[in-house]
């Protein structure tokens, strides 16, 4: 477990949640304090500039995939988000590449329970998701995680997060467009070979898509 006194880094990790694979609960996360260091304020937000284009090839909304299925690399797979109040959203999603980052880079992030990330390395898996039925702007960003049992998912600021092509979502862009989401993944094990879609109860459940090779 990382010390809670100065530390020498000068990049700047902020963790909103953390999420295992399999597991739906969220786990806060500290990041480590440098103080206040010039440059590491959030990119212009992907909504400001993105133009979401519609989807191409898309399954239709009654092709949800079975739970526990596995999608191939690049193919789109359809799966079903149920919201508390009952609202139902049906998706489409397709991983689209994987980058590796560089290892330590989370070093600096305080992980309740003493994980230290020091000598994970970061993997980045880009997708692409179109909404097809429900509400047009539901993203599944919170719904993706890596599926290997030796690698943790993190959520981060989005100006450090190195999917290529980089994350794009318009907000009013109506059913059938294309978003484009990033997994950030910590892992000791290699790369992730799959991102899992898990939902809350009456959602599609441990649907399974295999990530693209670097």
């Amino acid at each position: 477990m990382l010390s809670t006194g100065p530390v020498a880094a000068t990049r700047v990790f902020t963790m909103d949640a953390m999420r295992s694979p399999r597991k739906l609960l969220p786990v806060l996360a500290l990041a480590a304090l440098v103080g206040v260091t010039a440059g590491c304020s959030s990119a212009e937000p992907a909504d400001e500039w993105y133009t979401a284009p519609p989807a191409q090839g898309a399954p239709a909304p009654d092709q949800v995939q079975a739970d526990g299925s596995v999608v191939g690399a690049g193919e789109w797979g359809a799966v079903r988000y149920l919201a508390t109040d009952d609202v139902e959203t049906v998706l489409a999603v397709k991983t689209t590449a994987l980058v590796e980052g560089e290892k330590g880079a989370f070093a600096d992030v305080m992980v309740p329970g003493g994980d230290d990330l020091s000598e994970a390395t970061a993997y980045f898996v880009s997708y692409s998701w179109t909404n097809l039925t429900g509400d047009e702007d539901f993203s599944p960003s919170q719904n993706m995680v890596a599926g290997d049992p030796d690698a943790m998912t993190l959520s981060v600021l989005e100006s450090l997060r190195g999917c290529e092509p980089a994350e794009g979502r318009e907000l009013g862009a109506g059913l059938g467009t294309e978003m484009r989401g990033c997994v950030v993944v910590a892992s000791t094990s290699g790369p992730p070979t799959s991102v899992v879609f898990q939902g809350p109860q009456g959602s599609s459940s441990d649907v399974s898509f295999t990530v693209p090779a670097s």
